[in-house]
This record gives C-alpha cells, structure tokens and sequence, in this order.
C-alpha cells in the first residue's frame, strides 16, 4: 500500500481496522506506512475525524486508538534510544576532548610539554570535541523529531478516542 495523501492514509487505516474488527489479518507494515503518511499531513487530523465521524463505528475507533497509541510508545522509544549515547558516551567523551585542550594550553604555556606536543593535544582535543558536538547535535534533533511524532500521534489517538466515545457500537 502506497499512500499519496492523508485521506489515502485515513482510508487505509480504517479498511485495515475494519478487517481487524472483522477477525482478518492485518498486515502491520501497512498500519506502519499508513500512520506515517497521516501525522506527517498538516490535515491528517482533521481527515481521520470527519471520516470516522462519517462512519460511526466505535469498534474502528478504538482499534485506531490502540494502533495509534503503539506508535507514540514506539517514537518515545526512538526518543529514547536516540538520547542515550548522548547521555552516556558523548558527554563524556566532549568532556575528555576539553580536557585535552585545557591540558595540553596549560602544559604548552608552563613549558613542560613541547609546543609542537602541546599542539598537537590541542588540536586533537579540538577536533574530537567538534566532532562530538555534531554528532550530540544530529541525535538530539533525531530525538526531538521523535518525540515530536509521537506527540502528533498521540493527538489522533485522541481523536480516535472521542470519537470512540461519541458513536454507538455498529458491526463492521
């Protein structure tokens, strides 16, 4: 399945929700694709709420819900993969490489280390603090998108959710 825009995705999701409903089996990589195309489309929301409010099944709604709320935990697990070799390996590796600098100045400008020597800590120290500080930027916004997806899918949840709420139970 292919999607093109969030009414695509909105009609996949439910069709793949109906079959759910049904007892048939899904295929999950296209719930996957499906979410995606829709929190990623600034109308997606307002997309999944006319047309499950068009179809008033309640069945659909809640089985949108749980799809949506395992999503938002997956991209809060991404969140949280993506900040854990930030927190535990490339601050202190960022430290380490200021370090360097900090020593390799101070011992250059003592005079016991050679300045060629002290130079050459320093820049390495530099280059290693720089490199982290890139790499500590590409994961941070790596887990900023995430959570940020999984805000967005939380709030179709919701949709799903009230919707779920306000419709009477119809076989699908």
């Amino acid at each position: 399945m292919i999607t093109t825009d969030g009414q695509d995705a909105v009609d996949a999701l439910i069709a793949h929700a109906s079959q759910d409903c049904l007892g048939e089996d899904v295929d999950i990589a296209d719930v996957e694709l499906a979410i995606a195309d829709l929190h990623t489309d600034p109308m997606g929301a307002s997309k999944l709420r006319r047309s499950l409010a068009k179809r008033n099944n309640k069945e659909i709604c809640i089985t949108l819900e749980d799809w949506f709320l395992a999503a938002a935990r997956a991209r809060d697990s991404d969140a949280k993969d993506a900040s854990r070799p930030n927190d535990k390996v490339m601050g202190p590796v960022q430290a380490v490489s200021l370090g360097a600098v900090v020593t390799g100045i101070a011992f250059g400008l003592a005079g016991s280390m050679s300045p060629i020597s002290a130079g050459v800590m320093i820049v390495a120290g530099l280059t290693a603090f720089g490199a982290t500080s890139i790499y500590r930027l590409r994961l941070s916004r790596r887990e900023d998108e995430a959570k940020d997806d999984a805000g967005q899918i939380r709030r179709l949840a919701e949709i799903a959710a009230r919707e779920a709420q306000s419709t009477s139970p119809h076989d699908v």
